[in-house]
């Protein structure tokens, strides 16, 4: 496989369902089971020879804005810590730091 992406999810059915690989363990490595977002990584790993690290956010929030710095998904995403995350609806102050995709082409 070509480039490794880390991607930061939540559960939230239909959209991303995931097996813990360590129960015990919040935060720690996933395996995406059968969702639209697990279709979705599935299809951009042959589309373009890419491969996902999967991993849960720790609090499975979504991410709140307080003093401009967000938690949740969207911390990683502003912190650089994760390339994407799976299900995440846009919000104004999400939209300000974010970059959305609308369709991809395939």
């Amino acid at each position: 496989m070509g480039h490794r992406l880390r991607v930061v999810s939540v559960p939230f059915f239909p959209y991303m369902a995931y097996k813990k690989e360590n129960a015990d363990h919040p935060g720690g490595p996933i395996t995406p089971t059968d969702s639209v977002d697990k279709r979705l990584l599935s299809t951009v790993t042959k589309k373009f020879n890419v491969s996902f690290e999967n991993f849960e956010e720790p609090s499975r929030g979504f991410g709140l804005a307080k003093d401009g710095k967000f938690n949740g998904m969207v911390g990683f995403l502003q912190r650089e810590e994760a390339d994407f995350c799976t299900m995440l609806g846009a919000t104004a102050d999400r939209l300000r730091i974010l970059d959305y995709y609308k369709d991809l082409p395939f």
